[in-house]
């Protein structure tokens, strides 16, 4: 969910399904789930098709007054209808809140105990979304780990079975390539002279005389880019 976890269409279809019948159950004129970006960061609108502030600044006087819970300000939201805060909590920590805005007197007892269970079924849902993704952000970051210690195997295997140096310059600049994600990398030897060569190459390179064995200008006073996406 932008800078917080994100949802899949079906799930944003279910979560705006389920406000929706909280609102009408409640009378309300309307229902602003808020959920914060990060741990004490901004809080944003979580439904962006949604009407409402699409976000809060934190330390601001209406964020304050939104995590807090109960009673809010007309001039917290904007709008003359008198609006409730439940702030939406799980193991102790603060993730957002539910809006609700009622025409009339203060929600009943019977409505605040519903937008008290509401909001805390939407805690435990948003704590769960922020799992999922901080366990694919995980698996992400293991993925690279991985690559990186196949990547040093193949080098170290190369370097240590008694291949020449541009053998072993071949296996550097494939495993760079997985790596980086390119479609191409070089391996380039300095030269004190001011020029170099092209120990060994693979996949596209940045220019056509970018071949193993050729005289390239020193990659210590140019630019070599990574010819790729990333």
């Amino acid at each position: 969910m932008g800078g917080g976890p994100s949802l899949p269409a079906s799930g944003r279809r279910a979560l705006a399904d389920g406000v929706a019948r909280l609102r009408d159950a409640l009378g309300a004129s309307r229902v602003l789930l808020l959920v914060h970006e990060r741990p004490g960061g901004d809080l944003r609108r979580a439904l962006p098709d949604h009407t409402g502030p699409a976000r809060v600044q934190a330390g601001s006087d209406a964020y304050a007054a939104i995590l807090q819970g109960g009673e809010l300000e007309p001039a917290t939201l904007g709008r003359a209808i008198p609006a409730w805060s439940f702030p939406l909590r799980a193991a102790g920590e603060g993730l957002g809140a539910l809006v609700v805005e009622i025409d009339g007197s203060m929600p009943d007892p019977r409505a605040r105990l519903v937008a008290t269970v509401a909001a805390t079924v939407l805690a435990l849902w948003q704590r769960n979304a922020e799992l999922v993704a901080g366990l694919r952000d995980r698996a992400v970051a293991l993925d690279r780990q991985l690559l990186q210690m196949r990547a040093l195997t193949e080098i170290a295997h190369a370097a240590g079975g008694g291949g020449g140096v541009e053998e072993v310059g071949g296996v550097v600049a494939v495993e760079a390539r997985k790596l980086a994600r390119a479609d191409g990398a070089a391996i380039v030897a300095d030269d004190p002279s001011g020029s170099a060569f092209v120990l060994a190459a693979t996949g596209a390179a940045p220019d056509a005389g970018w071949v193993a064995g050729a005289v390239v200008p020193s990659p210590m006073r140019i630019s070599v880019p990574i010819v790729g996406p990333e």
